[in-house]
């Protein structure tokens, strides 16, 4: 008996299993777009250096950092931390915080409606773009930006690479709300025709 459930446990007929093997297929695709994102999000930073001591050597470049200390300022926040570190830090802070939003509007029905009904440019305009400033919120406490705005520039790239796939992740891992209740509601009449199921046996059994 023990043998027949756990074969059967192990089968692709077995919900829980394949949905055991979603979850593993999410988290290698995940794993993925994390690393893909930190490794674009360095090589950017990267050229941001190089570009910026450049173009700061030239008569232009001095003009510029003299008449536009604000803009100046924000460029160097972000060129004095290594790259390496803040790219991965930021990419989990995007990650996780869009993870936790696409669930919550996966699960209310509000990706349907407001999501998925999107062109790509849509969806950038009225989700990546809030993302990003929900993410720099987030950041600016964590590297001490004095300016929003530094924060905000370090957080558009990762936000805008991974806020899709967490919609996707959280689509396919996650049910509406509607078919969630479903499930339960399912789930417990099941469970209570079998309890009755028992106690009507049980009391077959007493007059026999």
């Amino acid at each position: 008996m023990r043998e027949h459930l756990c074969t059967n446990f192990q089968t692709q007929t077995n919900p829980y299993f394949r949905y055991g093997l979603k979850i593993w297929d999410i988290m290698i695709r995940a794993i993925l777009l994390l690393f893909i994102t930190a490794a674009v999000n360095i090589v950017l930073l990267y050229f941001l250096k190089i570009f910026w001591y450049t173009y700061i050597l030239t008569p232009v470049g001095q003009r510029f950092v003299t008449t536009s200390t604000g803009a100046s300022q924000v460029v160097l926040d972000i060129l004095r931390i290594d790259s390496v570190s803040l790219s991965i830090k930021v990419t989990i802070a995007a990650f996780t915080s869009c993870m936790l939003i696409s669930a919550i509007c996966q699960v209310l029905y509000i990706a349907r409606y407001f999501y998925l009904s999107r062109n790509f440019f849509g969806k950038i305009a009225i989700w990546g773009l809030p993302l990003a400033a929900a993410v720099a919120t987030r950041i600016q406490h964590i590297y001490g930006f004095e300016d929003w705005s530094t924060a905000y520039a370090v957080a558009f790239v990762p936000t805008l690479c991974v806020f899709g796939g967490c919609f996707k992740f959280t689509r396919e891992l996650l049910p509406e709300i509607g078919d969630l209740i479903r499930k339960v509601s399912l789930i417990s009449n099941q469970i209570i025709k079998t309890f009755q199921t028992k106690e009507t046996n049980k009391e077959a059994d007493r007059k026999d």
